[in-house]
């Protein structure tokens, strides 16, 4: 699982970074080659080319359906629960893009 780059999009690109800092630091302790970036739902038309996961904030959770259809339902897009965002729980969401990554690569590989 290296070299996947991880978007994690909130309204500015400010409170997912402190979510983003400690997935950086999970990711450390893993020693996965990953890139893990936060931006604002502004800036995602621009970025998500390079992404294998959109990760998104409670604040921009409502624009699931929009960012699917933006990104062509080529990558997964998944909203972050409440709880794990809020408690900054990096370790938990890296696993959970992780496993949403490994997961839309099986359902599109034809080996299920």
């Amino acid at each position: 699982m290296d070299g996947y780059q991880i978007l994690v999009v909130c309204t500015a690109g400010i409170s997912s970074s402190f979510l983003v800092r400690r997935m950086l630091a999970t990711n450390k302790q893993n020693d996965c080659e990953l890139r893990i970036l936060s931006i604002g739902e502004s800036e995602l038309p621009s970025h998500w080319q390079d992404a294998d996961i959109v990760l998104l904030g409670p604040q921009v959770r409502y624009q699931l359906e929009k960012v699917c259809s933006l990104v062509e339902y080529s990558i997964p897009v998944v909203a972050i629960s409440m709880e794990r965002f809020g408690m900054l729980d990096g370790e938990a969401v890296l696993k959970d893009a992780l496993a949403a990554i490994a997961d839309y690569h099986y359902r599109n590989s034809g080996q299920q």
